[in-house]
């Protein structure tokens, strides 16, 4: 946007009122833009803009009184304040003088009773947390840090900030110790609630994920005696039998199961009859059989069981397999619904399925 020099001005001595003759200042200018009158090489800020020929200065002009003069209204501004000059602007000497001595004192601290030339924040805007556009003054940092840190782990004070320590964070910290059922952690947010409390007999920590402020969804836990990762369906408050997902004693990483209710994989159904399990193995090159132990059953996704007392003869290696992905196919079934996923469960301690390479 280039300069408005439009008409020409009346200025008097002393007062902060100028004048306008064939002037449109109420569309061209607004308070903060730059008036200075051809010649004087001295910038003045406009307060007001009063109608399309009246305009008022932040303070009185204190040139000589002249009508008729020419004048200019710059009105080009970076976000920060500083004018912005274009081809064929005039007084552009006055108007950089005006932008230096911005500079010169741009990021200066403020006090008590300056805000600065950057309207940084006074010691009583920074304590009592208005005006967020502006930069904050060290003064009574630790003061402001203070009263806007949480005085414990459940304190729910808006924008407060964490303390050193909290949650097992930070030097010296030490560990979280909870009795039986402590809530250590709770939130309710995206309609998920996570709380943090040990098991019935201590030997688990638990991760509960409930669906809203409902009794029903999901425990993960994780056991200390052997370091098991297990999981859980909660229906209206009642907790399903825990089913393994992962226990040390399972040293073979194309080995699975080896304890009760251990999941061995999810299926899908491909026919009414049978299901394809997919099991994550490792190997350079694909699986040519498999090794069955025991027995096991298959749940629907209700965790209902659909059959029990599978054995080597309902389940076989299938022709979808490479070195990182092995098909087993469950065989011998009945009633399932085709593209459905159904649960793959290991029924003793002893019940694995290992992939041979």
């Amino acid at each position: 946007m280039s300069q408005y020099r439009d008409g020409d001005v009346t200025v008097t001595n002393g007062s902060a009122t100028v004048t306008g003759s064939g002037t449109l200042w109420s569309t061209n200018l607004e308070a903060g833009d730059l008036f200075i009158r051809q010649g004087d090489n001295v910038t003045y800020t406009i307060a007001s803009v009063d109608d399309d020929t009246t305009l008022q200065l932040t303070a009185p002009y204190a040139g000589v009184t002249g009508s008729g003069v020419s004048y200019v209204g710059h009105r080009d501004f970076t976000p920060e304040g500083f004018p912005l000059m274009q081809d064929g602007d005039v007084e552009t000497v006055v108007i950089y003088n005006y932008a230096v001595t911005l500079m010169s004192g741009y990021g200066s601290a403020a006090t008590e009773g300056n805000a600065g030339v950057v309207r940084l924040a006074t010691q009583a805007e920074a304590e009592a947390g208005t005006n967020d556009t502006r930069v904050m003054t060290p003064l009574k940092t630790t003061q402001h840090l203070t009263e806007r840190t949480q005085s414990s782990p459940i304190d729910t004070t808006a924008d407060a900030l964490m303390p050193v320590g909290a949650f097992g964070l930070g030097a010296n910290s030490g560990q979280i110790t909870a009795p039986d059922y402590e809530v250590l952690l709770s939130i309710d947010y995206n309609r998920i609630t996570q709380v943090f409390h040990p098991d019935l007999n201590g030997t688990r920590s638990v991760l509960s994920l409930r669906t809203g402020n409902t009794t029903s969804g999901l425990d993960f836990a994780a056991r200390a005696t052997n370091g098991d990762i297990s999981v859980r369906s909660i229906l209206s408050g009642v907790g399903e039998d825990w089913i393994d997902l992962y226990s040390t004693g399972n040293l073979n990483t194309n080995e699975f199961g080896g304890l009760p209710s251990t999941v061995i994989g999810v299926g899908i159904a491909r026919s009414a009859t049978s299901i394809y399990v997919m099991l994550p193995t490792q190997s350079f090159g694909a699986a040519n059989s498999i090794s069955v132990i025991s027995t096991f059953k298959v749940l629907d996704a209700a965790v209902v069981d659909i059959a029990t007392g599978l054995d080597v003869n309902d389940i076989a290696i299938s022709s979808l397999r490479n070195g990182k992905v092995s098909a087993i196919l469950v065989n011998n079934l009945t009633g399932l619904n085709i593209g459905d996923s159904y649960y793959l469960i290991g029924e003793g301690a002893n019940s694995k399925i290992t992939v041979n390479f």
